[in-house]
């Protein structure tokens, strides 16, 4: 059997090919391939197109198949417990009410300190720019194993609404414009319009990969 071996960071994951219990409901091909990138993302190989066009996806179903779904690439999967992007997934794919935040993930001391916010859109590490998301990070100082998706599960379980309205698949206005909103929702989280020049430098850097002119 063909393996995969992806490093992140000082960890060593395996990714093997998906295995179904009896009673689970096989989903698309496509949308598992996309749920095992998502799987082996990490801050620094942060995809905001997979990430979309498959929350896409994922709103054609209800909200405890999307969930069951997640759980299942999570435990499919060989290695320690990573899986970052389906943090970042679980993130985008469901809102909150307005009494309560996202939860902190425990995968270290983020590279950016994150907002002092409260706010139901705080989706720290990542940031909705026009319906469109930017990381604000690239990885983060390990100070012992990374958390397992459990209770992030259990959170969205319980609180989360399942989002309905698709994201935009690609950014639609100029370069320009769209790092004036980001410098605008930055502003909101962050109550300051000094960006770090580590964030700006990372911003730029993922635009520069959706070749936005």
């Amino acid at each position: 059997m063909l393996r995969k071996i992806i490093a992140i960071a000082s960890f060593i994951v395996i990714i093997v090919p998906r295995t179904y219990s009896q009673n689970s409901r096989v989903y698309t091909k496509e949308l598992n391939a996309q749920l095992d990138s998502i799987y082996a993302m990490a801050a620094y190989t942060f995809d905001p197109t997979l990430l979309v066009t498959t929350a896409n996806k994922l709103q054609h179903y209800k909200k405890k198949e999307v969930l069951a779904m997640i759980r299942e690439t999570y435990d499919s999967e060989s290695g320690l417990s990573l899986g970052y992007g389906l943090f970042l997934l679980l993130r985008m794919q469901f809102d909150i009410p307005d009494d309560m935040q996202h939860l902190e993930i425990w995968f270290g001391k983020p590279g950016t300190a994150p907002p002092n916010s409260t706010s139901p859109t705080n989706r720290f590490p990542i940031i909705m720019v026009e319906d469109f998301p930017v990381i604000l990070i690239t990885g983060y100082m390990l100070g012992g194993l990374p958390e397992n998706i459990d209770r992030h599960m259990e959170f969205y379980k319980k609180y989360g609404v399942l989002r309905d309205k698709p994201f935009p698949t690609e950014i639609r206005s100029s370069r320009a414009n769209y790092y004036l909103s980001f410098t605008k929702e930055w502003f909101k989280l962050y109550k300051t319009t000094e960006i770090p020049a580590s964030v700006s430098w990372w911003v730029e850097e993922q635009l520069d990969q959706l070749n936005l002119d």
